[in-house]
């Protein structure tokens, strides 16, 4: 995400306590000055150091690793960035920036930058009072720490998260891009379904309220409509991902006329296999395949095992509509293959005669 482009103001918090602990002021200003011009990881490694126990240095560390840029204090004043989230540590052989993993041994420390995080974002009404730079930085934070909280914290946080990024989706063929946050959710594979289903939920009503005419989205190209239909496509083939993308498919089908496709002909195969729903994923191949004007294709023995895996479901469901079509697209992939295998034994027997010169 590119750096804000303006500054807007923090509120001011004269004397932040994000641990609830009373500031010793010799003690804060024991801790600015060791803190000046240094580096973020030295800060972060005093803060991981069992013995550092003294509440007010701990606090002033935690308002150092987590306070927004624009919080306008002497020991956040030459706080350099990346900030704790982008640091990497070495954890079981591998380096690693997940702050799941450096901390996950460590439960005092995530009670700690959660309730530091939590400050903040209470503090900052959300995050619309907050920059770009920082709300793509507590986006992360509450993306990282949901998992390792207890349900009560973790719904606090979530409170929190935004669906939409700060700025729209400048590209038309990229509507998704201006939810970022809701794709960077959806793919997380450590995330509580509960949150997923809370944000599909709302991507669907968004859709619903944009489409009657109840809601008008920031761009023409990011209409939520929009922004499922490419979700669909972007989201890897994980096992949770395959239920989300079910999920969304549902959505399209029930919502789009029949005339309406929501696919590229080249991505057709590749979502059909992240559909678990075997009704479901014959309603969208019948869509994009049959039904509509498409120049769909039978690429690789995925491809035809897709086509193959249609023709038996028509055949159970008494369909012979789609028959001729499907026979089309099994011949022009058979002579792709033959053409295929004797252009690799044409060239195998051109380097035999250039070997024998």
């Amino acid at each position: 995400m590119p750096p804000p482009k303006a500054e807007r103001p923090t509120p001011a918090i004269i004397d932040p306590k994000p641990l609830g602990v009373e500031n010793d002021p010799g003690i804060v200003e024991m801790f600015e000055d060791f803190a000046k011009d240094r580096d973020i990881r030295e800060v972060y490694e005093l803060w991981k150091d069992p013995e550092v126990t003294n509440p007010t240095i701990r606090q002033q560390i935690i308002i150092y690793l987590t306070a927004p840029d624009s919080y306008d204090a002497s020991v956040t004043r030459s706080r350099y960035r990346p900030g704790v989230l982008s640091l990497h540590e070495e954890i079981n052989g591998k380096s690693t920036h997940c702050i799941r993993k450096r901390l996950a041994n460590r439960p005092e420390l995530t009670q700690e930058l959660t309730q530091g995080y939590l400050y903040w974002l209470d503090n900052l009404n959300g995050q619309d009072k907050a920059s770009e730079a920082d709300a793509y930085h507590y986006q992360a934070a509450i993306l990282e720490l949901v998992p390792m909280v207890d349900e009560e914290t973790a719904d606090r946080l979530f409170t929190h998260y935004p669906y939409k990024a700060t700025e729209p989706s400048q590209y038309d063929h990229r509507p998704a891009e201006g939810y970022d946050p809701m794709v960077e959710l959806l793919k997380d594979q450590g995330i509580p379904k509960k949150y997923k289903d809370t944000a599909l939920a709302w991507l669907f009503e968004t859709a619903d309220k944009e489409e009657g005419g109840l809601a008008v989205p920031r761009t023409e190209h990011e209409r939520a409509i929009n922004v499922i239909a490419e979700l669909i496509y972007r989201l890897p083939s994980s096992r949770s991902n395959k239920t989300t993308v079910t999920t969304l498919a549902r959505f399209l089908e029930k919502t789009l006329p029949p005339e309406t496709t929501y696919a590229s002909d080249f991505t057709i195969s590749d979502i059909a296999k992240k559909i678990t729903n075997p009704g479901l994923r014959f309603e969208f191949a019948c869509r994009h395949i049959f039904k509509n004007r498409s120049r769909f294709s039978v690429e690789g023995e995925e491809g035809l095992a897709l086509i193959t895996w249609i023709w038996e479901e028509a055949q159970e469901r008494g369909i012979t509509e789609f028959n001729q079509k499907i026979e089309t697209l099994v011949e022009r992939y058979r002579l792709k293959k033959q053409e295929k295998i004797a252009r690799q034994a044409a060239e195998v027997a051109i380097v035999a005669e250039l070997r024998k010169l």
